[in-house]
């Protein structure tokens, strides 16, 4: 098995807290073998796994968080918020153990997606003593066993039996700009640098015009370069200035970062599984993983992820049947 890995040296990036417009930072700095991730703020010190995290869905606050002592009934005393980002990083670049401390509790947005984490943490990389590990999906899993339905919509999450560890992702949304996209994306590096990283985050404009985003995007520090920003249900395009890097289906590839996010509470990479997500948002996602967990879907393997030519998946085949 390969060595853990973690930074040579701390790094500091400046971004925006989008909850208030002004400026914050993150800091990531090496950890030793089998520490893992976790995140600080103001005094408070939280790891971070599928335990300790919520995914938080109300007024301008859809991110996934982590609390400290773990949450009860999907509240708790949260103590950093946003953390999809790097961790979904983190994963992708397969980086075991890292401490990463928030200037205000908040994860920074920055300009087309999580580029600048990823060439800011790539090259820092530095091997550890210890071995990495992973996780595999349990010989007796069945494929009725792998579905975690939210009952009360049309959204689920699957893990299945995989050559290759892979995220296919589909929505669907009334906006014309969004409308149905889905994609699939292999859990490695390279495929993660190219289809996913530049995706910005997604903003739904409530009165739908670029006047109402000059009134409010500056006062949430939302720019054309930081934020995805969708009009009203009618408008066909996104209401940025400029495609940028993916065009129509970069809705769908911010998805695919948000959901890497959740997988990286696992706290390791997996090596046979493949995930499939259905119209799903941070909260249920963290609720499907910790049901897999649960439910002892998975187990210690010594493999790491293989690549995969994505192309060749035939995702029909892997569809639940409807209820």
């Amino acid at each position: 098995m390969p060595p853990q890995l973690t930074i040579k040296e701390p790094v500091t990036l400046e971004g925006v807290n989008v909850f208030n417009g002004k400026s914050n930072k993150i800091t990531f700095l090496p950890a030793g073998d089998d520490e893992g991730i976790s995140f600080s703020a103001r005094g408070h010190k939280v790891k971070a796994t599928l335990e300790n995290a919520i995914g938080e869905s109300r007024r301008r606050i859809h991110c996934l968080s982590l609390c400290d002592p773990p949450p009860k009934n999907k509240t708790g005393n949260v103590v950093v918020r946003k953390i999809e980002h790097p961790l979904s990083v983190c994963y992708a670049l397969g980086i075991d153990n890292l401490s990463i401390e928030l200037s205000d509790g908040v994860v920074p947005r920055f300009d087309y997606g999580v580029s600048g984490m990823v060439e800011a943490l790539g090259p820092l990389r530095v091997e550890g003593n210890a071995k990495k590990r992973y996780w595999r999906m349990n010989d007796w899993v069945a494929k009725l066993d792998t579905l975690c339905w939210n009952l009360e919509r049309t959204d689920y999450v699957q893990a299945f039996k995989s050559d290759h560890a892979i995220v296919h992702f589909e929505v669907r949304r009334e906006h014309k700009a969004v409308g149905e996209q889905k994609l699939s994306v292999p859990l490695i590096e390279d495929d993660y640098r190219r289809e996913v990283m530049h995706a910005r985050t997604p903003s739904f404009m409530s009165l739908g015009s670029r006047l109402y985003f000059g009134c409010t995007g500056y006062w949430y520090g939302m720019t054309d370069k930081n934020t995805l920003l969708i009009g009203c249900k009618s408008a066909v395009n996104y209401l940025n200035r400029s495609s940028e890097h993916y065009g129509k289906d970069e809705f769908v590839r911010h998805k695919i970062v948000d959901a890497i996010g959740a997988i990286a509470l696992a706290g390791r990479q997996f090596n046979n599984v493949g995930f499939d997500f259905l119209l799903t948002g941070h909260a249920f996602n963290v609720h499907a993983m910790k049901k897999f967990f649960k439910d002892n879907l998975f187990c210690d393997a010594e493999l790491p992820p293989q690549p995969c030519p994505y192309q060749d998946i035939d995702w029909n085949a892997e569809k639940p049947a409807s209820s």
